[in-house]
């Protein structure tokens, strides 16, 4: 099955996820619907941009550009449906979760994202890196879940995604087959550093800038 076909049919789930979210939030459906729709776009976009910038080829696949570029893009979609930014980004991170496990199950269809050829018990076996990232993301998805639930990070859920899904991503290049891209990097772990940075920064912020509020009020 062709990749845009898979993302396609990924989005309905994206789109599942998304209204179970919503309940915390009470976003119209209808404004819900436009987001997805415009999280498809975008987030196709990001993946094939992203494939360009570290191979020079559009037809590559790399996840980091739509966590990077949807936050930027998604700022036009929330003012033209005049709905809190940080509310309509916290339905994201759920959402690309399920999305990314379902795109592991696709590399795992393509034989693509290979994981490193270990030595186990006297024997050669290949880590499985497109099952164990595709748990990953679930995992990552429920934990979304729970940190939104919690209401405690209204509006910085997708930082929180960034920061997470950065040091999953980073731990489990080492156990996968990567060439180096940026000194001794790899795309994906140079990205993944980029994520953890840009996430902590913003959660860090948001800490002090709520205890600050606090103590005001």
């Amino acid at each position: 099955m062709a990749f845009e076909y898979f993302y396609g049919l990924g989005m309905i789930a994206v789109f599942a996820v998304m209204c179970y979210i919503n309940k915390y939030y009470q976003i119209p459906v209808w404004k819900v619907a436009v987001s997805c729709a415009s999280l498809a776009v975008i987030g196709m976009f990001g993946v094939k941009l992203m494939s360009y910038i570290e191979s020079g080829n559009w037809s590559g696949r790399s996840f980091f550009g739509a966590v990077f570029l949807i936050p930027i893009l998604m700022v036009p979609v929330a003012k033209l449906l005049k709905t809190p930014y940080g509310d309509l980004m916290d339905l994201m991170p759920p959402a690309g979760c399920i999305m990314l496990a379902l795109l592991k199950v696709k590399c795992k269809l393509d034989g693509c994202c290979f994981g490193r050829i270990m030595l186990i018990n006297g024997n050669l076996i290949r880590f499985p890196s497109q099952i164990v990232e595709c748990i990953a993301a679930i995992l990552l998805m429920i934990v979304m879940i729970i940190i939104i639930k919690t209401g405690n990070w209204r509006g910085f859920a997708y930082a929180w995604v960034m920061f997470l899904y950065g040091i999953s991503r980073l731990i489990l290049n080492s156990f996968r087959e990567t060439s180096p891209w940026i000194g001794t990097f790899s795309s994906g772990s140079f990205w993944s550093l980029i994520s953890i940075v840009i996430g902590a920064s913003i959660l860090l912020w948001a800490k002090k800038y709520n205890s600050l509020s606090s103590k005001k009020t």
